[in-house]
Order: structure tokens, then sequence, then C-alpha cells
């Protein structure tokens, strides 16, 4: 969980601003989340989700890249 979050949990910081937005989505992706209880809460933190994981790959991928630039720098200086 990110610390922005645990601190908006924690009552610190106000949580992510709401945006209303028109978009679009296949009507069986819709059904299937309107099917469950708060089903476009459930959407915006499926998409919270995703940007999580995605920003974490990102992450350590930068980390493996820094590693092989290090690895190759040490490598020619040798």
């Amino acid at each position: 969980m990110s610390d922005e979050k645990s601190l908006a949990k924690a009552g610190l910081i106000s949580p992510c601003k709401k945006v209303s937005v028109t978009l679009q989505l296949d009507a069986e992706v819709l059904k299937w989340f309107m099917r469950h209880e708060n089903g476009k809460n459930q959407i915006n933190s499926a998409l919270r989700k995703y940007m999580e994981i995605k920003n974490n790959q990102r992450l350590k991928l930068d980390d493996i890249n820094n590693v092989k630039k290090q690895l190759m720098k040490n490598f020619y200086t040798e």
C-alpha cells in the first residue's frame, strides 16, 4: 500500500480527488462490475491497483537497467 494511501486512511491527508469522466467500457465488463456492491468504486479500485502494479514494474525495470549500467561501467573501467 502506498504511503499516501496509508496517510489518507489514517485521516492525516484527504483521499485522492475524484473527477467525473465519460468512459466507454465493454458492456460485459460493466455488467460484471455492476453485479457487485459498489461497482463504480470497484472499477476505480481495479484501475488504481493496475496503476500501482505498472508503477512497481517500472521501478523494478529501472532498477534492473541501473544495475546493468553499473555492471557495464565497472566492466569497461577495470
